[in-house]
């Protein structure tokens, strides 16, 4: 179970946005506990879920603030190239929607 609770968030948090992260650390956590409570109520088993749940919120720490730190970067080495020769609210833009503002590179000739 540590293994596929591992791998799902692994995938899914670096996938998705940061609060679809929590929600899906949400989901995980509760199909966890539910299958473990499942597991004693009908067949008497009982699984250590510590490692489990400690492996997941490290997931989720780490790649919450991996997520922060690189973003933190993006947006500050975009206001140093644009910063002194555009004004800040089209950077602004560009940092909220970059899909919005990426262009094809155009072939000169």
């Amino acid at each position: 179970m540590l293994v596929l609770t591992g791998l799902v968030l692994a995938v899914g948090l670096s996938l998705i946005p940061v609060a679809q992260g929590g929600l899906l650390f949400l989901a995980v956590l509760g199909a966890v506990v539910g299958f473990n409570t499942w597991l004693f109520k009908v067949h008497g088993l009982v699984l250590p879920m510590a490692s489990t749940l400690v492996a997941m919120v490290l997931a989720l720490v780490t790649n919450m603030g991996w997520g922060y730190f690189v973003e933190a970067r993006k947006r500050r080495s975009l206001a140093e190239l644009f910063g002194t020769n555009v004004p800040p609210q089209p950077v602004e833009k560009m940092l909220e929607q970059p899909s919005a503002t990426a262009r094809a590179p155009k072939a000169r000739s």
